[in-house]
């Protein structure tokens, strides 16, 4: 049986490397996997308990602290107790295509998918499909193939998503990113530290890849792309910009199906990503590892482990996304105190049910935000 991958992203080629149950082939529309950027590539220590052989070529840099900067300017650093790592989207994705390759998986790049017709034959019939019903991919440069199965690696606005009617309502944000250089030293940028700059757009952020060159960004609310994009221009305006990474950003829907019979999203494509701060390639990496290891339990067990986290995510943004400025100044003040840095130091960004509930445990102060998500 066959697996066919569209998309040859970090999920779609972990996947590759991961299927456990049968053979796997990885369609890219793009001549090559890993560009264009459009990604700030920043993920937690998390990653080395799914990947523990990540080269150094795909990591620019390391993160020991994030500040949190209030509009008022005040800010706090938290010293994280694990690394965030910086990655090299272009090398990452290539390191994760070619551990697709070494575990047996093709991968055929310039395939963009126009759609699949659906055939049987009794050379089909497996456990995984009894009634021994395949799928003929049709692809854009005239070729087409016969695959078994079907995952949509393909970013926020998957084709297989919406061919097989799996991307009903789906919200899509828009990322503004840039790669950037100072002008001059007395810009320089503290390496070793994500500032995050609240009260900006949705989420905002400055992500050093070194003293003189940097990450920036500004995510808005869908509707507010206008508004967002001036604030962008703003924050990048005093510096040299180097490459423009931005991109599309999918919004979690609890009620989105990433499973339909002999189909599956992971992803970008099945909206894996938490709104508080925009991130998904450990959810990605988690989703893959899940339907490699097992089809049939893959929605079951990624909702039993992260969708809860990803709900609650959703939560803390609607709240959020209500505070005034002066709300942002006064949660800093409060963040500020040795107990609550402690929270966010040393608790799994990819959990943000544990971050909620110690610091609701420890600090009364912080209910009346809370409420804010429930109204």
């Amino acid at each position: 049986m066959v697996v066919g991958i569209i998309g040859a992203g970090p999920a779609g080629c972990f996947l590759g490397s991961k299927l456990k149950w049968d053979d796997s082939v990885i369609f890219e529309r793009k001549r090559e996997n890993g560009i264009p950027v459009q990604c700030t590539g920043i993920v937690t220590g998390a990653a080395h308990k799914i990947l523990k052989d990540i080269p150094e070529e795909a990591i620019v840099s390391r993160i020991h602290s994030f500040r949190l900067r209030a509009p008022n300017l005040s800010f706090i650093d938290i010293n994280l107790s694990k690394e965030d790592l910086i990655l090299d989207r272009n090398a990452f994705d290539k390191y994760l295509a070619q551990k697709a390759s070494d575990s047996g998986a093709q991968i055929r790049f310039s395939h963009q998918l126009k759609g699949w017709n659906v055939k049987k034959s009794s050379d089909h019939i497996t456990s995984h499909n009894p009634e021994g019903r395949y799928f003929r991919l049709a692809f854009s440069n005239g070729k087409s193939e016969d695959i078994d199965l079907i995952v949509g690696a393909d970013g926020p606005y998957s084709a297989v998503a919406r061919i097989a009617g799996l991307s009903d309502a789906r919200d899509v944000l828009t990322g503004f990113q840039a790669r950037v250089k100072t002008r001059n030293p007395a810009q320089n940028f503290e390496s070793g530290i994500t500032e995050v700059l609240l009260g900006v757009g949705e989420f905002a952020w400055i992500v050093p890849e070194s003293k003189s060159v940097a990450r920036i960004g500004v995510v808005g609310s869908k509707g507010k792309e206008r508004e967002t994009a001036l604030e962008y221009r703003e924050l990048i305006s005093k510096y040299i910009v180097l490459e423009d990474q931005s991109g599309p950003i999918p919004l979690y829907d609890p009620g989105q199906r990433i499973q339909q019979g002999a189909i599956a999203l992971i992803g970008d494509a099945a909206g894996q990503v938490k709104a508080t701060t925009y991130g998904g390639i450990i959810y990605g990496l988690n989703a893959a590892q899940m339907l490699g290891e097992s089809w049939q339990w893959y929605d079951k067990r990624f909702r039993q482990e992260f969708g809860k986290e990803l709900w609650i995510s959703l939560r803390m943004r609607k709240a959020m996304n209500k505070f005034s400025k002066e709300d942002y100044d006064s949660l800093v003040r409060i963040f500020s105190a040795e107990k609550n840095k402690r929270v966010l130091a040393g608790t799994d960004r990819n959990y943000p049910s544990a971050i909620a509930l110690k610091l609701a445990l420890r600090e009364p102060r912080l209910w009346k935000y809370g409420l804010k998500a429930l109204l």
